[in-house]
């Protein structure tokens, strides 16, 4: 007998939900509503903020395109196949891959004196894929 697969609907609308955010911030930036950088800063207490509100930041328009399709079918996987950890590991991942980038020296500071700004969901996107391969891997399942 053949298994059905249900979708989930919190698997598809959450995923999309944080999508409209992210492509919401975007607008407002273009507007001129976010005029200073609200991304990672490494070791500056100001850039700590950054740690939280980065992935909702992009620098331009192919930065925000190259981020949205990869974290929206991540987190769709996620919440679909472990909907019980998904905001367990999304809020512990974000924060974590936010918190190494704030802890790497930032080397362009060293050689120019000028802080680096680090924006956008590109850490997020390695920590959900990595997760999804790993438990995936682990818990040796076929669908």
């Amino acid at each position: 007998m053949k298994k059905r697969v249900f979708i989930s609907k919190q698997a598809i609308i959450y995923p999309l939900i944080i999508i409209g955010v992210i492509w919401g911030v975007f607008a407002l930036q273009q507007i001129g509503f976010f005029s200073s950088c609200y991304g990672i800063i490494p070791w500056s207490i100001s850039g700590l903020k950054g740690i939280v509100l980065s992935p909702f930041f992009h620098g331009s328009f192919n930065h925000l395109l190259s981020n949205t399709l990869p974290l929206l079918i991540l987190l769709f996987l996620l919440l679909q196949f472990y909907p019980k950890q998904a905001v367990k590991v999304l809020v512990v991942g974000w924060l974590f891959s936010g918190l190494g980038v704030w802890v790497l020296p930032d080397f362009n500071a060293i050689q120019t004196g000028v802080y680096s700004c680090h924006i956008g969901a590109s850490g997020v996107i390695y920590m959900l894929a990595f997760y999804l391969f790993v438990s995936g891997w682990l818990s040796k399942k076929l669908i």
